[in-house]
């Protein structure tokens, strides 16, 4: 099906009742999926928002915690770093995370662990309602689309998509890279990090503030 432009505002509604259903069962949280799927592939959204998806990072709503997460290959696709931060409706870090991976493959993959990784810190939180927000279009596509996914990181999508039923909310979404800069560094600075650091680095602090100011 084409994608047919719908307003900015309607799109962000649209979006917005997506992610503010409350579910009491992961039963019904399986319709909150077929829900999300339908309207992505029925209406084009998954390419409109994509097209007009946000330049720069934006606070979540209230009772929601985003996630933002991105994954870097280095030393010739042999290891990879995992970036993921989580931030409250104020702004504000309430988690993060920052793991070495050998032996990944492909970006496409990296990006995958990295999502997988997020919705782990988000249970091992005890969060109930989330956003998941990267920049890897292709991945999120397959998300927010939930359809078969035979290609090399369709298990993992699958992972995700299931890890994501437990959620009373769980919306994928996509931003550009200059709005997910935060994790991009994490994902980065995997490469030379130590094992059980726990206090943000003050380059990263000075991300978090400067999403917060532009």
């Amino acid at each position: 099906m084409g994608c047919f432009r719908l307003p900015v505002t309607l799109l962000r509604e649209i979006q917005g009742m997506i992610a503010q259903f409350w579910w009491s069962n992961c039963g019904k949280n399986r319709t909150h999926r077929c829900l999300q799927s339908f309207l992505y592939q029925n209406l084009g959204l998954t390419a409109c928002l994509v097209t007009k998806a946000p330049s720069r990072w934006q606070v979540p709503p209230s009772n929601l915690i985003k996630l933002n997460f991105d994954g870097a290959t280095f030393c010739h696709g042999q290891e990879m770093g995992v970036g993921v931060i989580a931030r409250d409706a104020p702004g504000q870090c309430v988690a993060w995370m920052v793991r070495r991976v050998c032996r990944v493959g492909s970006g496409e993959v990296a990006e995958a662990l990295a999502a997988r990784e997020g919705i782990l810190l988000a249970h091992r939180q005890g969060w109930h309602s989330v956003i998941v927000e990267g920049d890897c279009s292709i991945l999120i596509h397959k998300l927010q689309t939930a359809a078969r996914d035979r290609s090399t990181i369709g298990p993992l999508v699958t992972d995700i998509l299931y890890l994501a039923e437990f959620f009373q909310v769980c919306s994928f979404q996509f931003v550009r890279r200059a709005g997910n800069g935060v994790a991009h560094y994490l994902a980065q600075s995997a490469r030379d990090f130590v094992e059980g650091t726990s206090v943000l680095s003050p380059a990263v602090a000075s991300l978090v503030t400067s999403d917060l100011l532009l």
